[in-house]
């Protein structure tokens, strides 16, 4: 959706604003503020996996109460501003006893205390660590789910220390919700719809 833009439509009033595809995508992330994060995407009108078939343009994919979407919309920006410090970066991982593995997607098999590891800095934006118990046939029931962006490094079991880094990275959020916000509390309809173009 990188090129594409969001609606915003109350009655003939619009607002648009782009998104990056990384944008969307942290909005998946597990560590994200608010409890209902994942319902964002839905409300937004971004419930599509990339490759099989995004929304249609110029369709009304969703209509809010414009009261109760503006509160959702601050709630979003408030969940985003607590965690600025760590979403204004990608993160990248390797393993001093495996410099073949790591970089970025995800990786398991090692193990740390005891526990089968699996890292994945999928969205961008996050760096998570989720430790498992052992199954009968590998991992098994998650013991913990660790977020790594504020450790840079962690001793393994059997790969060495793992040792997380990152680089700066575009938020557009924090661009374009403060005057997506402003706009709705103009307006006067009792209704928003959502669409993309």
């Amino acid at each position: 959706m990188s090129n594409d833009q969001l609606v915003l439509r109350c009655g003939v009033q619009e607002h648009a604003f782009s998104l990056s595809t990384r944008d969307i995508h942290l909005l998946d992330g597990r560590f994200f503020a608010p409890p209902q994060a994942s319902s964002y995407r839905p409300l937004l009108g971004l419930a599509f996996i990339a490759g099989l078939g995004a929304p249609p343009l110029n369709k009304v994919l969703a209509t809010h109460r414009r009261t109760i979407f503006l509160s959702q919309m601050q709630a979003l920006l408030a969940g985003f501003e607590n965690y600025r410090d760590l979403l204004t970066y990608a993160y990248r991982y390797a393993f001093s006893g495996r410099p073949d593995s790591g970089g970025g997607g995800s990786t398991s098999g090692f193990r740390v205390r005891g526990l089968f590891g699996m890292i994945s800095v999928r969205p961008s934006g996050y760096c998570d660590l989720t430790l498992s118990e052992a199954g009968p046939a590998g991992p098994g029931r998650v013991i913990e789910i660790l977020d790594l962006r504020r450790r840079t490094t962690l001793e393994t079991d059997d790969w060495g220390v793992l040792k997380v880094s990152r680089r700066a990275a575009e938020v557009g959020w924090f661009s374009c919700l403060p005057p997506a916000i402003t706009w709705l509390q103009e307006q006067s309809e009792r209704d928003v719809e959502i669409l993309h173009r």
